[in-house]
C-alpha cells in the first residue's frame, strides 16, 4: 500500500533542481505518487520547466546534462527537473511522460508540453541550435 505524500515537507520541484534524484527515503522522493503530483504542480505553476529523463549507464546523459548546466544553469526563468532512472520511483513517471530513451528532454511552457527533444546522433552544436529552438 503506497503512503500519502506529504505536502507539508516535501520540497516542490519549483524549489529544488532535483528532488526527483534525491536520495531514497529522503523528502518522499521513494514515493511516485508524490513525484507524480509534484511535478504536476510544477507544470502548472512554472512558465518554463524543463524534465530532463536520465540514466546512470547512458554514456550521453552526463555530457547532455554538462551541456545543459552550460547553456541554461545560471537561467532564473527556466525551472529544470531531473527524472532520473536509477530511482525507482521515478520508473512509473517516465512511463507515464512516454519517455523511453534516455537522455530526453520533456519542456512545458505556461503548463503545455511545447515539446521533446533527444540529443542522439546529433553534433554539438546541433544540440545548442536545437535546445535554443525548445526554449524560445
Amino acid at each position: 500500500m503506497m503512503q500519502e505524500c506529504n505536502t507539508k515537507t516535501q520540497p516542490s520541484l519549483l524549489k529544488m533542481y532535483s528532488c526527483l534524484t534525491k536520495t531514497k527515503g529522503v523528502n518522499d522522493a521513494d514515493n511516485p505518487k508524490c513525484l507524480e503530483q509534484d511535478l504536476k504542480e510544477a507544470v502548472r505553476t512554472t512558465p518554463k520547466l524543463m524534465v530532463i529523463h536520465t540514466d546512470p549507464t547512458c554514456p550521453n546523459c552526463s555530457p547532455f546534462m554538462n551541456l545543459i548546466n552550460e547553456m541554461f544553469g545560471t537561467s532564473e526563468s527556466i525551472v529544470f527537473a531531473e527524472l532520473s532512472s536509477r530511482h525507482e520511483s521515478c520508473h512509473e513517471l517516465s512511463k507515464k511522460l512516454n519517455l523511453i530513451g534516455t537522455p530526453t528532454i520533456v519542456f512545458f511552457k505556461n503548463g503545455v508540453e511545447s515539446g521533446r527533444y533527444a540529443p542522439i546522433g546529433k553534433t554539438e552544436a546541433q544540440v545548442k541550435a536545437d535546445l535554443l529552438k525548445l526554449v524560445s
